[in-house]
């Protein structure tokens, strides 16, 4: 009964999704969909989030197949709170995603990857599959990061299978992985880097299972591609194996030895991986320009120091008045689902080291005791750029927390069951379980999109947005170059020309410029009497939705720009507006420098 009412609710919230289309740039997606759609999924998550944990405080899967139809309920919930956005219609997310569009569209048009591009894995599999389905670019691009989220959870149960020994720790990881939705947008955005976290859980999976021929091969041809994937996960993977490898070694030392169960990895395997992935690893980084440069900034800040990170976050905080309450507030909504896992995890790690002496020969629990490694290491890592410990932030070692949470499933698992049986397989260890999972599952929704909730403007990317920029990018004065104030036309450029094409038109006519030089705060009017005054010659000026609500709406406090600005704008002789349909305008700015 619950598992139908749950698909009930399930498709009563994406009929009420779908009959609320997007009409425009919205601040927040949660607000423009109506609260309703949210408490349906919600419901249904509740759903089969109950059937899971029901399943194993009654001890009922020995002899029912129930907690299946649970584990598909919250898969369906997950697919649907990633394709919300495309249902209402959205067109695409700023940043990253769209030049990762434009690698996508070289592929097609030229039929290979070029030299400005160094993850083509991912470029490569989406391009088979526009080929293959015959789906626009956009729809494929759009469509394709849930299958990887999805490939996720169900890697991260096979890796619960691995490292826990009983069925009801397994059942609660895999509860934890299909509904709890970590790192945000890295699950719904095309990202090389977040593609590749999503893949971590099978890759140590095939490790841990490395003794026989059929995973070794699926780790060999993982660690062959990750380097090819990102520079930063295939490093991490590295690091990864060398710390399983020493771990084991710190074991035997200790216990003299590991003999019992076996099924464990031959220690020279995970060496032979580590060294295959790090031997592909470096040439290829220094095959590219733009990695060369971040190598010598790593140099830089090895020999000048770190970056104040920390000092950085405060500044920010200050600039948007949070303090005291405000700041824990805002604290727990940006990442309140990764202090429950990593609390919950630690809580895990405690227990499985209280019974190291007699489980340390057990092979699984030798790969959960990894699993809590690999946590502290990764963790250890994000600390220490926090701390301004100098070359981790040319690494770019702020998406390190991402890698800190993969771990921490099969450890929270480990965490729950024994809660469970301490308290009896009664009702309170299924009330206490079922919350923490819920809890953190409508933590994560919240923090999956960008919003006001967490003192961020939405990137969606709207229909209009990008049919003005193909209009503007196409049909623009090449001779003149373009300004804008967060919108930056040169990744609109790399989405619909293709990447090599937008890179060539930076270098050769210098019309797009992705570092271009923004728009001065509030057009610079309480210093020049017009906007021309501070430009030398003509210019273009693209402005979009999201441009002219982030500064009224949630970065106000910022101050960057108000509504008065905007309407000064339009009345600036120097300003000849050229463009406008609803999401974008185009000013042609004459320059009187």
């Amino acid at each position: 009964m619950i598992a139908i009412v749950s698909l009930v609710l399930l498709a009563a919230a994406l009929l009420m999704a779908h009959s609320s289309p997007a009409t425009g740039y919205e601040i927040s997606i949660y607000a423009s969909t109506p609260v309703l759609v949210w408490i349906l999924l919600v419901l249904a998550c509740a759903g089969g989030v109950f059937l899971i944990v029901h399943q194993v405080v009654t001890e009922q899967y020995e002899r029912s197949r129930i907690w299946l139809i649970g584990f598909l309920i919250l898969l369906l919930v997950h697919v649907s709170i990633l394709y919300i956005p495309y249902i209402r219609g959205y067109a695409s997310w700023q940043g990253d995603n769209l030049t990762h569009w434009g690698h996508l569209k070289d592929i097609l048009t030229t039929g290979h990857f070029t030299k400005y591009n160094s993850y083509p894995v991912t470029h490569t599999v989406l391009a088979q599959a526009v080929s293959v389905t015959g789906l626009p670019l956009g729809t494929t691009a759009n469509l394709s990061t849930c299958f990887l989220s999805v490939g996720y959870i169900l890697s991260a149960y096979l890796l619960a299978t691995a490292v826990l020994p009983h069925k009801g720790q397994q059942m609660l990881a895999a509860a934890l992985a299909a509904a709890v939705i970590p790192f945000g947008l890295y699950h719904v955005c095309v990202m090389p880097n977040g593609w590749s976290i999503m893949l971590f859980p099978l890759l140590l999976y095939a490790v841990l299972k490395c003794d026989n021929w059929p995973h070794l091969v699926i780790a060999l041809l993982l660690v062959v591609l990750y380097p090819f994937f990102h520079p930063l996960s295939s490093l991490m993977v590295a690091a990864a194996l060398i710390a399983i490898v020493l771990l084991r070694l710190a074991l035997r030392y200790v216990f003299g030895g590991t003999r019992g169960t076996g099924g464990e990895p031959a220690l020279g395997r995970i060496v032979t991986l580590a060294a295959i992935n790090l031997a592909i690893l470096f040439p290829w980084l220094l095959s590219f320009k733009e990695h060369a440069a971040r190598e010598r900034l790593l140099w830089r800040q090895l020999l000048t120091g770190g970056t104040d990170v920390i000092g950085g976050m405060g500044q920010q905080l200050n600039k948007a008045d949070v303090h005291g309450l405000g700041f824990l507030t805002l604290l727990v909504k940006m990442y309140g689902v990764e202090l429950i896992l990593m609390g919950t995890a630690m809580i895990g790690g405690y227990l499985l080291i209280r019974r190291l002496r007699s489980a340390a020969r057990d092979a699984k629990f030798l790969g959960l005791l990894a699993l809590l490694g690999l946590m502290l290491l990764f963790g250890s890592l994000y600390l220490l750029y926090l701390v301004g410990v100098p070359g981790l932030g040319a690494i770019g070692a702020q998406r390190l927390l991402a890698y800190t949470v993969m771990p921490t499933l099969a450890l929270s698992g480990f965490a729950l069951y024994h809660l469970v049986t301490r308290f009896g397989h009664g009702l309170p260890a299924s009330a206490i379980t079922f919350c923490v999972v819920l809890l953190t599952a409508v933590l994560s929704l919240l923090s999956l999109y960008d919003s006001p909730y967490r003192l961020r403007p939405n990137v969606q990317i709207t229909q209009m947005e990008m049919t003005g920029m193909r209009w503007f990018i196409e049909t623009k004065d090449r001779s003149l170059g373009t300004t804008y104030i967060l919108s930056s036309v040169k990744r609109h450029a790399d989405a619909l020309l293709g990447v090599t094409e937008a890179e060539r038109r930076e270098a050769e006519e210098a019309d797009i410029r992705q570092y271009a030089p923004q728009i001065p705060d509030h057009f610079g009017y309480g210093v020049y009497p017009t906007l021309g005054d501070q430009y030398s010659k003509d210019t273009y000026a693209a402005i979009t939705a999201y441009d002219t609500t982030v500064y009224d709406t949630v970065w106000k406090q910022v101050g960057r720009f108000t509504r008065s600005d905007f309407a000064q704008l339009q009345e600036d002789p120097t300003v000849a507006k050229i463009y406008t349909n609803g999401e974008l305008k185009v000013y042609l700015i004459h320059g009187l420098g």
